[in-house]
């Protein structure tokens, strides 16, 4: 009898999963996926406006000519652009639509330099599917999880000869773009940057949100950059002292995100940092579009003195011909990371590119922190990314002043060539985090 009720219930659940368009894709390898996607919802999806303005327009201007325009303001002067969000969203917004509300009266007072319409942008984690593993693996944290990748990296090797030759080292923060970690982590917590009231310093943009959004990515990713160093559970890359500085993109918990948060966001911690509160001079992007935003150009172009980290991608692309971004832009501050496996091959999921691709870094079944102060493995060029700005932080610990050639060139040249990375990665290059260091001391004493 129970077990024609469990047929039965079973036969119900495929026929509601039929009927509602959910399909689940299988990751491979003994993963499963926990993200279902839906069919193409005819929900409104709402769309923002981002302008650059001549000088000489005042606030009031620019809010009059959006008001015109039926949209809402979301932030002014980000980096030389103000932001709105487009109030109706049911009809989509056009050109047309913002070229007929600037008519000849509104030019008299305003002039547009540059505008651009942006809709929702939707991550993939992995390729296909933009699945992650299905659940976490351990909850142990009484010892020290030592990665398969630290024969390669030589993390544990580079702490020893900053400790033994007793080199000054300053903590700086690493600015994680993604979903939010799990701040109570045991792993996180102690490196979450706290105000004077002891709260996380963090950004997140609270228009049209329901709730906070955690995640086991972005747990996962600012663990590997700078996990608590204290040899149990996860020891990150970065220095023991330095800290993490989370900017939550996800629109609405959507899983979707507005390219304009992260520049908002930034403006953000570059406030709080010309104020005195905080310094950073890395950025962990894990994160691709396919439009050339010309908002996040300008933030990284001004933004010259920090290096941004960015994951080369999980589509198994050539990006010396398949252009996305930021990895195609052309900028002396950017490092791009592929991925490779545990024979260091390049794995692959990953994005390559003779002249895009800088470096590799282990990405491949990657154990890191996950929700509820658990361990998981996970794969992706977004696992790369924060072991590479790891590795960055920690040199810049060295020298907080050093200039981003600098840095680039020690981590360059501290990193190994592998053969099986040629005519894929620029000088089939691995991380190295140990020869880094090392090379960045000498270079510092002479």
């Amino acid at each position: 009898m129970k077990n024609k009720y469990r047929w039965l219930i079973l036969a119900l659940t495929a026929i509601i999963f039929i009927f509602s368009g959910i399909k689940f894709f299988d990751c491979g390898e003994g993963e499963q996926t926990v993200r279902a996607i839906p069919k193409e919802s005819k929900i409104p999806k709402p769309q923002r406006i981002i302008i650059r303005f001549k000088e000489g327009a005042t606030k009031k201007d620019k809010k009059d000519f959006f008001d015109k325009l039926g949209a809402k303001i979301i932030a002014q002067d980000v980096f030389g652009f103000d932001i709105a969000e487009w109030a109706s969203p049911e009809k989509p917004i056009t050109k047309g639509i913002i070229n007929s509300a600037y008519t000849l009266e509104v030019k008299q007072r305003i002039t547009i330099d540059k505008y651009e319409i942006e809709g929702l942008a939707y991550r993939k984690l992995l390729p296909k599917s933009g699945c992650i593993p299905s659940r976490p693996e351990t909850k142990i944290r009484d010892k020290l999880i030592v990665p398969w990748y630290e024969r390669f990296i030589e993390n544990e090797k580079a702490h020893a000869f900053l400790e033994n030759a007793k080199v000054s080292l300053e903590p700086n923060g690493i600015v994680i773009i993604d979903d939010g970690p799990q701040m109570t982590h045991k792993d996180i917590e102690p490196v979450i940057k706290k105000n004077e009231l002891g709260h996380a310093i963090y950004w997140i943009n609270e228009h049209n949100r329901i709730k906070k959004f955690m995640s086991d990515h972005g747990t996962h990713v600012g663990c590997l950059a700078a996990g608590y160093r204290d040899k149990n559970g996860i020891d990150g890359i970065a220095y023991k002292k330095s800290y993490l500085l989370p900017l939550l993109i996800n629109y609405n918990d959507t899983g979707a995100f507005f390219v304009s948060d992260i520049a908002i966001g930034l403006k953000y911690f570059r406030t709080l940092e010309l104020l005195g509160r905080i310094r950073f001079r890395v950025v962990n992007m894990s994160f691709h579009i396919s439009w050339p935003s010309i908002i996040i150009y300008q933030v990284m172009k001004e933004l010259d003195d920090k290096i941004f980290v960015i994951a080369a991608g999980n589509e198994n692309l050539d990006l010396d011909i398949a252009k996305t971004y930021p990895p195609s832009w052309d900028l002396p501050n950017k490092i791009v990371v592929g991925a490779t496996r545990e024979d260091e091959h390049l794995a692959y999921f990953s994005n390559y590119g003779l002249n895009s691709v800088d470096i590799v870094a282990p990405g491949k079944n990657i154990t890191s922190c996950a929700l509820g102060d658990r361990y998981m493995k996970m794969s992706g060029t977004s696992m790369a990314s924060p072991i590479t700005a790891g590795a960055v932080s920690l040199l810049f610990s060295m020298d907080m002043n050093a200039s981003v050639n600098r840095i680039k060139q020690a981590l360059f040249m501290g990193a190994v060539s592998v053969r099986f990375l040629e005519r894929k990665i620029k000088y089939a290059r691995r991380l190295n985090v140990n020869l880094a260091v090392r090379n960045f001391d000498v270079i510092l004493h002479n």
